[in-house]
């Protein structure tokens, strides 16, 4: 990005734009052979391979699902941080893209779709989500996993549904793959307050692991869950724990200043926006 002498930020005659179709979603990711993105549409996804910073990323393969795909991601780590055991480097020569396997999500079906490579056409299954609920509950965030600031090296997806009640159903739900590429999930049954969104920030300087943050519209406090992990992944999880940040929050994101620990939080109706620091 270049400054303008009005100091305004345009961008670079170099950038690089891509046209995408009717996108709902994406995450960052990798294929074998260097970085890339995924894009989620209503009826599958796209994934555009990075080979330069000053050329439009490629597309390298479009799957038609026939299902919604607005939450997606493609783990290049197991859930506990660990490579997948048959992952080998890409073969000398031209570029040839090798996927890792995907999951998304059909709200429309409430269910986890995964789609595995191999030669020829990808497989896929569908997997109820595991809720364990007594009332309807719709997905109203989701966020990829990954150690906090590396980008492509995902471990997993985390999933947040809400009947929309404050006393209501809420659930955080954890899926991933283990070393022998079995889909796995795991559902936390979340406290008071309907929850908005979710995200990874790091609250205790363990950048390795950083904690899975629930924000709650009808809550002052936050719901937190820490990986336990000693290679980077995301499971096993411990906690609920909570932290104190003001009633009538609707979104936060990560604090990016250089040493600084927490989130920032936005309160629309009080027109603040708070910089919350560490777990206690």
């Amino acid at each position: 990005m270049a400054r303008t002498a009005a100091g305004l930020v345009q961008p670079r005659v170099n950038s690089a734009f891509t046209t995408l179709d009717e996108p709902c979603g994406w995450s960052h990711g990798s294929v074998r052979g260097g970085p890339a993105f995924y894009v989620g549409n209503k009826s599958g996804f796209d994934i555009y391979y990075f080979g330069s910073t000053n050329t439009p990323p490629t597309l390298v393969r479009s799957i038609s699902s026939f299902r919604p795909s607005c939450a997606i991601v493609a783990p290049r780590l197991t859930l506990s941080g660990t490579e997948f055991p048959d992952t080998v480097p890409p073969p000398p020569g031209p570029f040839y893209p090798e996927f890792f396997d995907t999951i998304t999500f059909d709200h429309t079906a409430n269910a986890l779709n995964v789609i595995q490579y191999s030669p020829g056409s990808p497989s896929f299954s569908s997997i109820p989500v595991q809720l364990n609920a007594l009332n309807p509950l719709q997905l109203v965030a989701w966020t990829e996993l990954a150690a906090y600031g590396v980008v492509g090296q995902n471990t997993g997806m985390a999933l947040v549904f809400s009947d929309g009640r404050h006393a209501g159903e809420h659930r955080l739900v954890i899926v991933g793959f283990d070393a022998t590429h079995k889909f796995v999930q795991t559902t936390y049954n979340l406290g008071l307050g309907v929850p908005v969104q979710v995200f990874t920030e790091n609250l205790d300087a363990d950048t390795a692991n950083p904690e899975i943050v629930v924000l709650k519209s009808t809550s002052p406090q936050v719901e937190i869950y820490e990986s336990t992990s000693t290679t980077g992944g995301v499971t096993p999880l411990t906690g609920p724990f909570y932290l104190e940040v003001g009633l009538g929050a609707t979104q936060a994101a990560r604090s990016l200043l250089i040493g600084q620990t927490g989130m920032s939080v936005v309160f629309p109706e009080k027109k603040q926006i708070k910089v919350v620091g560490a777990l206690p």
